[in-house]
């Protein structure tokens, strides 16, 4: 298991997802990255990343999260239909190379997760999701690693119970781990790379503590990568620049106007994944872009 550097992650996801591309999703995202720094207000490429949020409900009450805190988004809580991805991926598929299978939802909670998983690799796109795994359904697991999921993101906060329900309310710490526990095991049985696995410890003032406790048990259980990331949240409970390095936030614009599509379970589309409300899709996908919410936004 390796903890690393900020750096060293995106390169693996590079790495992982260099077998999806060609020549023409090369191009597209090439001429998309021109676009972006031209800041082209109508661009002619098209997103190659997109963020499919399959569901918007969860199983948790995080509190600084706004799915967890129960905020009102004006969207009814939903799960995406198949058709829906389908024709994304008909429309898509040839120049996207990402998808993101969350945004303001708990994927794990979508019974048909495998087969959208299934309708992404059958065009050719690298899939990863985030979960805060604190899942009872040991079946679902069994799918996931079946349908070949290429990367997993788990959000934890604690080691103990006491400490990991302070922010991830509802969850339970010793849930996750088996089932950390059990993906492991069920790529072993099956000589599996994939999925690769992620353990992400949200840090706070309150449990920064438990973090070498957590690493340590992952490392046990034999996941590939762990980090410590800086958790958003109220004054009194985020780290201050004395106790953590500064994270560096774009603030010129936004750059996922340009590469990305972010999608919600009622086919909504949002400018990028830090709006928690989108917008009503009614046109064809391929005659929506992010380029015309930029053009509003510069």
């Amino acid at each position: 298991m390796a903890d690393i550097m900020d750096w060293r992650r995106p390169l693996l996801l590079a790495l992982a997802a260099f077998p999806y591309l060609t020549p023409a999703k090369v191009a597209n995202m090439a001429r998309c990255s021109l676009e972006e720094r031209r800041r082209v207000a109508l661009p002619r490429s098209r997103p190659y990343v997109l963020f499919l949020d399959v569901t918007n409900s969860c199983n948790l009450r995080c509190p600084y999260c706004p799915t967890g805190a129960r905020r009102e988004s004006g969207r009814s809580r939903n799960l995406m239909d198949l058709a829906i991805v389908r024709r994304l991926m008909d429309e898509m598929g040839s120049y996207l190379i990402s998808v993101n299978l969350f945004n303001w939802g708990e994927p794990m909670l979508h019974p048909q997760l495998a087969a959208i998983i299934d309708l992404c690799h059958g065009r050719g796109v690298f899939t990863q999701l985030s979960t805060n795994l604190s899942i009872g359904r040991g079946e679902r697991l069994v799918e996931l690693c079946g349908s070949e999921l290429d990367y997993m993101m788990v959000s934890i906060s604690g080691a103990s119970q006491q400490v990991y329900s302070r922010y991830h309310r509802g969850g339970e710490v010793d849930l996750v781990f088996e089932n950390l526990r059990r993906i492991v095991e069920l790529k072993r049985a099956g000589k599996h790379r994939k999925p690769y696995v992620e353990v992400k410890y949200l840090c706070f003032k309150h449990n920064m503590h438990e973090v070498d406790l957590v690493r340590s048990r992952a490392r046990k259980i034999g996941v590939d990568l762990f980090r410590h990331v800086i958790a958003g949240g109220a004054e009194e409970d985020i780290l201050d620049q004395g106790e953590a390095p500064p994270r560096k936030l774009h603030t010129r614009y936004c750059r996922q106007l340009w590469s990305t599509l972010v999608l919600e379970p009622d086919a909504g589309l949002a400018p990028c994944c830090c709006v928690f409300q989108g917008r009503r899709l009614r046109e064809i996908f391929t005659k929506v872009h992010p380029g015309n919410q930029a053009q509003r936004a510069l």
